[in-house]
């Protein structure tokens, strides 16, 4: 009687063996994982049968060679040489291999030869090796090496590509220049007290005090410390980083560049959001042209549903930059980047560039208008930022976000190299003088104290833009 061939079953679990085989929407797994065990098992069984059968063959041939020194040792060289003797002895050769491989082919379940043989006729075999099957995860991966580790709340930019321009290298934009200071804004740091590391949350919507005060998770009361420095900070409990006495606008450089960086990141977003909610294509990042669309929607004041919270937001953005900009504060250099890089200047722009109904919307939205000239003097009066409003604008075709453009690296920004924009200062003082007077028979028409000191505060600030822009 036959033996019978019992299949090899898996130790691990199923989702290890062979996944390919055992998908997770599948209901019969335990067929599929019969199928591909019987499978396995039937090709081993035949590497195994054809590497016994040419080892058999070559101790066949080596038993013909010794029986003929046997002969031709006792003298019977002759009846070795005649007919008769050789086909004896060829059908002595080719029987015990049949018989061999008969008694192999019962005994299925074991693939050792019976007949003895001695050390001198073992020969390796000549067929393929049958390597065993292993597990994935039978062998653990090595762990990369600590030095080699990236941080859990940094994020991993490529090198960036050095593109060509007739061969000569193409100037980097200031998007590229920024990437440079991206563990500034994405690092860990450690507690003062216990010093368990204390990570940042990227490009979630909680409030700006979390944002820019880290705490510490294990200790039991938890110390606010500066993300800029990593200093413990005397902020109140409810600080929140908005207010003149918030500890962090007198700490450091880097914790006012990263305040920047958060209040710019949470205004793009709400910027692109807004236009995508009105956007007709589903292309993402939206597009420019998506976005002037919504420009002209939020500064033509038709849509009061639309207009007035995003000017709220405009507002408490432009109010809370001058709060982290002091002029007696040294400034860090990659400030005028984030600018650059941020879609709050071609927001601005576009409101500076309105004059729907006479100016009107300056009166309507005053404080509103009284922020946008607050920061734009201040920019005038900081000499390093006097690239942001008196040199041209690039076209900033396509942008995922601040926060995103530091974050992610799949993030994208784009611009127009062949085309720019007039600078925020020669936006807001061209035909100063006729803005002037439209303002000033705007003022004679309204009653409203509040809205006449208004129209005073517009044209004092603009003369002085105006002349900021002449002296520089």
């Amino acid at each position: 009687m036959a033996a019978v061939y019992h299949y090899p079953q898996p130790a691990w679990s199923q989702s290890q063996y062979y996944p390919q085989y055992v998908p997770v929407h599948t209901l019969n797994r335990g067929q599929d994982m019969r199928v591909a065990e019987q499978l396995r098992a039937d090709e081993e069984l035949a590497l195994r049968t054809q590497a016994e059968e040419e080892r058999l063959l070559a101790m066949d041939s080596m038993w013909s060679a010794d029986l003929d020194r046997r002969r031709r040792g006792t003298g019977d060289f002759t009846r070795r040489s005649s007919p008769g003797t050789s086909s004896a002895s060829s059908s002595f050769s080719t029987t015990s291999t049949l018989s061999t491989l008969s008694s192999l082919s019962t005994r299925s379940g074991s693939t050792r030869s019976s007949t003895p043989y001695s050390d001198r006729s073992r020969r390796p075999s000549v067929g393929p090796p049958v390597e065993p099957f292993i597990p994935p995860g039978a062998y653990p991966t090595p762990a990369p090496s600590p030095e080699r580790a990236p941080r859990l709340s940094a994020p991993i930019h490529p090198p960036r590509p050095a593109p060509t321009q007739g061969g000569a290298a193409a100037p980097a934009t200031p998007a590229d220049e920024l990437r440079d200071y991206a563990t500034l804004f994405t690092r860990s740091l450690a507690c003062s007290k216990c010093g368990d590391e204390m990570f940042v949350q990227p490009m979630v919507d909680i409030s700006l005090r979390r944002q820019l005060h880290l705490f510490c998770a294990r200790c039991p009361v938890p110390t606010p410390h500066c993300r800029g420095c990593g200093k413990p900070v005397a902020c109140k409990r409810k600080c929140d980083a908005i207010r003149d006495d918030c500890q962090l606008k007198t700490c450091c450089r880097k914790g006012r560049a990263i305040a920047i960086f958060e209040i710019l990141g949470l205004f793009d977003k709400s910027y692109t959001t807004a236009a995508e909610s009105l956007s007709k294509s589903n292309i993402w990042p939206v597009p420019k042209s998506e976005r002037d669309d919504f420009l002209q929607l939020a500064t033509s004041n038709t849509d009061p549903r639309l207009t007035r919270p995003f000017n709220q937001t405009l507002t408490k953005t432009l109010s809370a930059l001058q709060g982290w900009l002091p002029l007696e504060q040294s400034v860090h250099a990659s400030v005028r980047l984030l600018f650059s890089t941020s879609l709050l200047l071609e927001v601005v722009r576009a409101y500076l560039k309105d004059t729907t109904a006479a100016y009107v919307n300056w009166v309507i939205y005053g404080e509103l208008y009284t922020e946008i000239l607050g920061l734009l003097k201040l920019f005038g009066r900081q000499e390093c930022h006097h690239a942001l409003v008196m040199q041209s604008l690039p076209v900033i075709q396509r942008s995922s976000g601040l926060q995103s453009w530091l974050w992610d690296e799949q993030s994208v920004w784009s611009f127009d190299p062949n085309r720019t924009r007039k600078s925020l200062f020669a936006v807001a003082v061209a035909d100063s003088r006729n803005i002037r007077e439209e303002l000033k028979k705007l003022g004679e028409k309204l009653r409203d104290p509040e809205s006449k000191e208004f129209i005073a505060q517009f044209s004092m600030d603009l003369n002085h833009i105006f002349c900021m822009q002449v002296l520089s």
